[in-house]
């Protein structure tokens, strides 16, 4: 998410990828309706070879391929925001190739808004189990997920902007997993976008080094006593 324009009574949000991320899914588009045909076509009019035998494993993959990757295409969203001070609105638009979304709030009604951050390992440690003890791994595969949120005075929520991000580093230390090195882009942005509002900021974010420290530091006392 980035603020693509500001005045003293407007702003705009987007999401970040624009036409970069249309690029990319024009390409998974062509890569999984491309593997997807090839498989249908392989069915009729290739199969059976040699060690090939003329089966539906072929023909039932490659209609998944075709169908997720044009769904993935045709229905994926792409969120702007429009904040208008002078008529007390906040409008949401969503919008894919088939479809547009368009959900009010008046800001008078916005009570907070909140940016929520949490990752996990996609694929789990490499380096041992994560219940034994100490264990610190540095690895490529830990994502991160940011979601910004207006909170509502009557304690309803709405999501504003979704981001997933592969962060290059992490430390598990007995289990609580820690982030290292992540980027506060999308914290300035939120806060940003909160002060305009002129309503209360909270960010919910993964455990900090300095946390993780203690958490070292009380499973080695653990592991002593």
């Amino acid at each position: 998410m980035k603020i693509i324009s500001q005045t003293a009574d407007e702003m705009v949000l987007k999401d970040t990828g624009g036409f970069a991320d249309f690029i990319l899914n024009i390409i998974l588009f062509s890569i999984f309706v491309g593997v997807g045909g090839f498989f249908v076509y392989a069915y009729f009019f290739l199969l059976p070879v040699p060690g090939f035998p003329k089966d539906s494993v072929s023909i039932i993959l490659g209609s998944i391929l075709i169908v997720a990757g044009s769904w993935s295409f045709i229905f994926t969203k792409h969120n702007s925001v429009f904040v208008d001070k002078a008529r007390n609105k906040i409008f949401l638009s969503k919008k894919s190739l088939v479809r547009k979304i368009l959900n009010e709030y008046n800001i008078s009604d916005v009570a907070k808004v909140e940016l929520r951050k949490t990752w996990r390992q996609q694929y789990g440690s490499p380096y041992g189990n994560q219940n034994q003890g100490l264990n610190f791994t540095s690895q490529s595969n830990q994502v991160l997920n940011v979601g910004l949120f207006l909170i509502l005075k009557d304690a309803s929520e709405s999501l504003l902007f979704s981001t997933i991000r592969t962060l290059t580093n992490g430390i598990n230390v007995n289990g609580v997993i820690i982030p290292v090195g992540v980027q506060n882009k999308e914290s300035l942005v939120a806060k940003q976008f909160a002060d305009f509002l002129n309503v209360p900021f909270q960010e919910v974010a993964p455990p900090s080094i300095g946390m993780g420290i203690g958490v070292a530091v009380d499973s080695i006392g653990k592991i002593l006593n």
